[in-house]
């Protein structure tokens, strides 16, 4: 009850705040924190409002993600400043998920030492780009996320209480993913290296393209998976669907359960081993197959 009343008073002056801005009109940012008297969350608030403009007159997310670094650069602010400030957004700006999450992840790497963890809770809402080009540092995550959480990420580790949306892990360089739901369509795609686990099940395409790193899931793996890998693993605990290893050049997918038709279409390379039952092989497959421990191609 406590932390609810806190959150309110915060949001009361800025409530106030941000009317008092628009009276002044469009002052310079410096004088503009020092006009309101504003404290550290309620300064990266407004902060973010004076972001926002500028996303949305530019739909590339790198150079977003390069405004809000630029617009952060000397502004004193704590880890716990971050955690104030994430509901407080969901709150006010429940649609835009994707300029929260962009603007969230850069205002982390500016701060975020190596032994460092973060812990945003965003009240139920669905933010995508959490973890954007993160270095270093621990993410935990509470609820479920939006998609291309921990996108280019080079080092540390993301871990998320709840889902993962579409393209999870993608193009990332390093450290670790953990979901302990589901994660959607695409998860590692793109990806370089580093790992990414998923506790539940993975939707359609898992590991498209990745170059290197390592996959897991627990429980199922949609159709495509491997599609187009050039290396690295993936396993899957459970099922994998259609199309397993589309057409890989490279690496290696490992499915304990069964796997569905279509097993290394078109495959170049690599290896894939099901140790359960295989619906049907193509004719085509270069991929070393394995059935039951039985090479079968």
């Amino acid at each position: 009850m406590e932390k609810f009343k806190a959150d309110n008073t915060i949001m009361n002056t800025l409530s106030t705040a941000v009317r008092v801005s628009k009276k002044k009109g469009n002052l310079d940012r410096d004088e503009y924190k020092k006009g309101i008297n504003a404290s550290k969350t309620e300064t990266l608030f407004l902060l973010f409002e004076e972001a926002l403009k500028e996303f949305k007159a530019n739909s590339f997310i790198d150079q977003n993600f390069s405004t809000a670094s630029t617009l952060l650069k000397g502004v004193n602010y704590t880890i716990k400043d971050i955690e104030e400030l994430c509901p407080i957004l969901s709150q006010s700006y429940a649609n835009e998920t994707t300029s929260i999450g962009i603007f969230i992840s850069a205002a982390i790497n500016k701060i975020i030492k190596e032994t460092d963890t973060i812990v945003l809770d965003f009240a139920g809402i669905e933010v995508n780009y959490l973890g954007y080009c993160l270095t270093r540092g621990n993410l935990i995550i509470k609820g479920s996320v939006g998609g291309y959480t921990g996108q280019s990420m080079q080092s540390g580790s993301i871990t998320i209480h709840g889902n993962s949306g579409d393209a999870t892990g993608r193009s990332m360089k390093g450290g670790s993913i953990i979901v302990d739901g589901n994660a959607g369509k695409y998860t590692g795609e793109f990806m370089q290296f580093g790992s990414i686990t998923i506790h539940g099940n993975a939707g359609d395409r898992t590991g498209y393209s990745m170059e290197d790193g390592s996959i897991i899931v627990d429980g199922n793996a949609g159709k495509y998976t491997g599609e187009f890998m050039q290396s690295g693993s993936i396993t899957i605990h459970g099922n994998a669907g259609e199309y397993t290893g589309h057409p890989m050049e490279g690496g290696s997918i490992i499915v304990d359960g069964n796997a569905g038709k279509y097993v290394g279409i078109f495959s170049e390379g690599g290896e894939i081993k099901v140790n359960g039952e295989i619906k049907g092989i193509s004719n085509n497959a270069k991929a070393a197959i394995f059935c039951e421990g039985k090479k079968v191609n």
